[in-house]
């Protein structure tokens, strides 16, 4: 389950929002793109992209 809350007054923490299920799926692809281009971010070259890319595929 994914629980996102904010800080309310006093530090009380409450729901900042239900999100629908659709949402959550977003914010879930959202996370794993930012992710994945980090990682492909620290990789030198073009070649060593698409080797990473072609074995994230094969894993999926």
């Amino acid at each position: 389950h994914i629980a996102i809350t904010g800080e309310g007054a006093k530090a009380q923490r409450k729901p900042a929002v239900k999100l629908s299920t659709a949402d959550l799926q977003n914010e879930a692809r959202r996370i794993v793109w930012d992710d994945l281009t980090q990682h492909l971010k620290k990789l030198s070259s073009g070649t060593q992209i698409v080797k990473e890319l072609g074995r994230l595929l094969i894993a999926a």
